[in-house]
C-alpha cells in the first residue's frame, strides 16, 4: 500500500523539478499548485494515527461550518476581498454573480454528504437544514460541474437508501 503513495509523492516532487527546469517556474509556485492533490495523504495520516470516526466527523462538521461561514462573509463583503488570493478586479462576474474562490471547499462538500448520511440515519430536521445550507453554499461557488456532481451524487445516495417501492414511485 505504501509503494503507490511513495510513487505519487515522488512524481509530484519530480514535476516540481521539471517545471523549474523546463519553464523556469519557481518551485514554490508549483508546490502551491500541487498542494490540493496531496490532500489524499491526510487519509493515510488519519489511518496511521487511528483517529476515531467520531473525532473525524466532528472535524468535518466544525471545519465545514467554518468554511461555509467564511464563504458567506467573503460574499457579503464583496467587492472588499477578506479571504483568498484574488483582488476584487480578478473576480469573475461572467455568470451574473460574483464567483468568489475560497480555499477549503472540500470540507463543505464533505459536510454536505455527511449531513445527507446523518439525515438518513437520524431523520432530524437539523441535518435537513444543514443539507440545504450546504447546497446553497455549493451553488454559491458557481462551479457548474461541482454543483451538478453534488446534486446527482446526493440524489443517488438518498435513493440508494430507499426501498424499491419508494424508488419506483419517485
Amino acid at each position: 500500500m505504501a509503494d503507490p503513495v511513495i510513487l505519487l509523492v515522488v512524481a509530484i516532487l519530480l514535476s516540481i523539478a521539471v517545471c523549474y527546469i523546463s519553464w523556469g517556474q519557481r518551485p514554490i509556485i508549483t508546490l502551491t499548485a500541487t498542494l490540493p492533490y496531496l490532500s489524499y495523504l491526510l487519509f493515510f495520516y488519519l489511518k496511521y494515527n487511528r483517529v476515531s470516526t467520531a473525532y473525524a466527523e466532528k472535524v468535518i462538521y466544525i471545519v465545514g461550518l467554518m468554511n461555509l461561514g467564511v464563504y458567506v462573509i467573503a460574499f457579503l463583503a464583496f467587492p472588499t476581498m477578506l479571504f483568498g488570493r484574488h483582488s476584487a478586479d480578478e473576480i469573475q462576474m461572467d455568470r451574473g454573480f460574483a464567483r468568489i474562490i475560497v480555499g477549503g471547499l472540500g470540507f463543505l462538500y464533505l459536510l454536505f454528504f455527511f449531513s445527507i448520511n446523518k439525515y438518513i440515519q437520524l431523520k432530524s430536521q437539523k441535518w435537513l437544514f444543514l443539507i440545504v445550507l450546504c447546497l446553497v453554499g455549493i451553488v454559491m461557488t458557481l462551479t457548474r460541474q461541482t454543483i451538478l456532481s453534488c446534486i446527482i451524487l446526493g440524489i443517488w445516495f438518498i435513493l440508494s437508501h430507499m426501498s424499491v417501492v419508494k424508488r419506483t414511485l419517485i
